[in-house]
């Protein structure tokens, strides 16, 4: 089961009445069926129940899907009610999500909405070399794969220009907050020490570029994508 761990006061509305009905949740897990994650179902669960001694007693569940009613029901246990309560309800959403790096859920009134990651890619990473090069005139590009875990929704655009010190200026980098400064500048580097051994030593490039092509992997839910499978 994938879990999604949060800390929240909420309110759950009380049906039919208009009153409140407090509950409290504390670093609670709620859960994705994983099933359901592999099979990319999604839909929701309503739960009736009344509330005796703290604990939520089951009158009835509604659920769109079968395989999310069970979880919905061990989802609703999770809960920690203030005070008793007849006529409860409270409506469990589960959503698959794409570009999102992280799951995460969403309280709505009296529904609860838990979002995986929506994770079907089905083209693999074939096996590329570390460092590809390319020339366009008098400019050199060093295309340098780099192996990352989190998922790239759009093409990555990540560009540095090489310096006459051997020093780096970053011209582009559409994923800043996964890729710091701090490591495009140590791999790009490596680069620079060793240049001579990719150029012929009779070619002095006016520019020279280094691109990073990313290559995603995200083995947990078999997420695997490339920079060559965007146009």
């Amino acid at each position: 089961m994938r879990k999604v761990a949060f800390t929240l006061f909420a309110l759950l509305l009380s049906a039919p009445l208009v009153k409140a009905q407090v509950y409290l949740m504390c670093d609670t897990e709620f859960e994705y069926p994983a099933m359901a994650r592999r099979a990319r179902i999604t839909g929701n669960s309503s739960i009736h129940f009344n509330i005796e001694n703290g604990t939520p007693k089951i009158i009835n569940v509604e659920a769109s899907q079968p395989l999310l009613k069970e979880i919905s029901i061990k989802n609703l246990s999770k809960l920690r009610f203030l005070k008793d309560s007849n006529n409860s309800r409270v409506t469990f959403i589960y959503e698959l999500r794409k570009n999102i790096n992280r799951s995460y859920t969403e309280y709505l009134g009296d529904t609860i909405k838990i979002e995986e990651r929506d994770c079907c890619v089905s083209k693999t990473i074939l096996d590329h070399r570390e460092l590809d090069i390319s020339s366009d005139g008098d400019t050199v590009f060093y295309h340098k794969h780099l192996r990352v875990n989190f998922l790239i929704p759009e093409k990555p655009e990540i560009l540095l220009k090489m310096n006459t010190n051997n020093t780096f200026t970053i011209l582009k980098n559409n994923y800043p907050q996964f890729l710091k400064e701090e490591l495009l500048l140590k791999e790009s580097q490596g680069i620079a020490k060793r240049k001579r051994e990719y150029l012929d030593e009779t070619y002095t490039p006016k520019v020279q570029i280094v691109r990073f092509l990313l290559l995603s992997e995200v083995p947990e839910c078999n997420y695997y994508k490339s920079s060559y499978d965007f146009k």
